[in-house]
């Protein structure tokens, strides 16, 4: 793991949900027909919107790749790591909608 992705999981919420064991990444490095040429480093599971705003900042502040996963199936390799510094980012967690804040 580089310095980098380091001080990425260093800088993310402690309350955060992190899985980084060999069973979940190998999960995470493939879909429905695809199994990617990378596996991610760590699979990330917030379960708030504010976890998801730190998540992206860290990831722009240490230039950490994210992939995005919902709930669903992907058919496409739309969401599979390019690269073995990616960090997946599992929003099954988030299952409410709130309104939208049509000031922003």
């Amino acid at each position: 793991m580089s310095s980098d992705s380091e001080s990425f999981l260093n800088s993310l919420p402690s309350d955060l949900s992190i899985d980084a064991s060999l069973d979940t990444l190998e999960k995470a490095a493939s879909d429905v027909f695809f199994t990617g040429d990378h596996s991610p480093f760590v699979v990330l599971y917030p379960d708030s919107i504010d976890q998801v705003g730190s998540i992206w900042t860290s990831a722009s502040d240490y230039d950490v790749p994210i992939v995005n996963r919902g709930a669903g199936l992907s058919y496409t390799a739309g969401v599979l790591p390019n690269s073995s510094n990616t960090a997946l980012l599992d929003l099954s967690k988030l299952t409410k909608v709130s309104p939208p804040n049509l000031t922003d």
